[in-house]
């Protein structure tokens, strides 16, 4: 059951978990989960995972579509990949950031 859902509407409530019981039952693709809600706004389903990912572990790699909360230790092995995707992606965008820093400090002080 999804915690600490504050100043939300009782859809979105229902919604959260009725997703997070999906993908704790097995992996669940983002078309999946729209039709389970007659939902065609891809974004929003990326939104509720993310928001889900706050208080449980999500499994979510690029060598497979879907969502899925681990439940075992054959779950292992995609969690730490996924674990490693995700610093992968912070690191690239660090980077991002560092040039553009560089930029403002080189236009703050000439």
């Amino acid at each position: 059951m999804v915690k600490k859902i504050l100043h939300m509407t009782e859809k979105r409530k229902n919604r959260l978990n009725a997703i997070y019981f999906e993908i704790k039952r097995g992996l669940c693709t983002k078309q999946h989960l729209m039709s389970l809600f007659d939902m065609n706004d891809e974004r929003a389903i990326r939104d509720d995972i993310d928001y889900i990912r706050n208080f449980y572990p999500v499994i979510a790699v690029s060598s497979m579509k879907g969502y899925k909360i681990p439940t075992s230790k054959e779950d292992i092995e995609l969690a730490k990949q996924t674990i490693a995707e995700a610093y992968s992606r912070a690191r690239e965008t660090i980077a991002g950031v560092k040039k553009l820093e560089e930029w403002v400090e080189e236009v703050e002080n000439g």
